[in-house]
Order: C-alpha cells, then structure tokens, then sequence
C-alpha cells in the first residue's frame, strides 16, 4: 500500500522535530534546514514501500528520514565529490557555465569599483586573502568581490551550498586574527 499525501504532511513536524534534534551537534556549515529536506524526501521516495501491516506510517517515515539525512552527510562529507569541476587557468579563460553560456572569471568581478582608492583598511583585508587556501580564496572573492550569492558560487564551483558555507566559515575563521591585528584590536 502507498502512503497518501495527507500521511506524509500529518509526520512533517514530526520529522522535523526529529531531525532538529537528533542532528543539533552536526558542524556550523550544515544548514538545517537541508537536512530536514533531505529527510522529507527520503520519506516520500520511500512512501511507496510502507506496509500497514508491519506498523504506523510515522515510525516507518521517522527510520526513512534519519537514513535519508545519513546518506546526505556521507556524500556531503569534504573530499567526496565525484566529479570535481575544472578551473580556470586564468582569469581570461572561457568555460561554460551551468547555464550553457560561455563565462570567464574576469567576466564576474566589476569593472568599476565604487569604493574609494585610499580605504587601506579593505585593500590589507583582501591581500590577505591571497594567504588563504587556494579553493577557499577563490570562494571567499566570487561572494564579496563579485557578489555573488552562495548559490550562485555553487553552481559555478559544481558543489553543494552547505560546501561553498563551509568554505566561507573557514575563510571567516582564518582571516579573523588577521582582521583584528590590521584593526589594531587583540
């Protein structure tokens, strides 16, 4: 028998519940709001499966979502991609883009910078950011520099959002010492 629409929206809070809870320790660059997608899903690609006679639809759709949320860290876990994207050999190299366009990186940073030429503060800030990893460098200047969002850098990057914040919490997390010994703070 397959579990009906008005079944799977009766357990929703109670998966969400559930995955808040039992996933409240996952690390900062998890968004929470993902997993408890991803256990949504998991319970209706699995709804088709649920037999009434071996018990409730909520005990089932609870096991469904925690393994759903389970295979989603697996595979979401640093160093697990598949297929990782090529990049550029520089900044004028031309690649095409999720859209199907034909994109550079020079392409994605303005032209004209609005900012004043003597804010010291920022340029020692972005020089610093030459220091970073290389992957994360150039994470942390398509979402400042060029504005882009986190989505939109995962899709030119060819990874998940949750990567492109954990890039982006490790670039906070490195330049912070730095940041404050510009400042003149400690």
């Amino acid at each position: 028998m397959i579990a009906t629409r008005a079944d799977i929206e009766a357990v929703a809070p109670l998966i969400r519940r559930e995955v808040t809870y039992r996933f409240r320790r996952a690390p900062e660059w998890i968004d929470r709001d993902d997993l408890v997608q991803e256990a949504m899903v998991a319970v209706c690609t699995a709804a088709w499966r649920w037999e009434p006679a071996k018990g409730a639809f909520s005990t089932f759709a609870g096991h469904r979502a925690i393994g759903g949320v389970l295979d989603y860290l697996r595979d979401e876990r640093p160093g697990t991609r598949k297929h990782p994207q090529k990049y550029p050999l520089s900044l004028d190299h031309e690649y095409t883009a999720p859209g199907g366009g034909r994109v550079s990186v020079a392409n994605l940073f303005p032209v004209y910078d609005p900012q004043p030429a003597d804010d010291v503060l920022r340029k020692r800030l972005f020089a610093e950011v030459d220091k970073l990893p290389e992957d994360t460098a150039r994470v942390f200047r398509l979402c400042v520099e060029a504005e882009m969002t986190q989505v939109e850098v995962a899709d030119l990057e060819g990874v998940s959002r949750s990567h492109i914040c954990r890039r982006i919490a490790d670039a906070r997390r490195r330049m912070l010492p730095m940041a404050r010994l510009i400042v003149g703070r400690e």
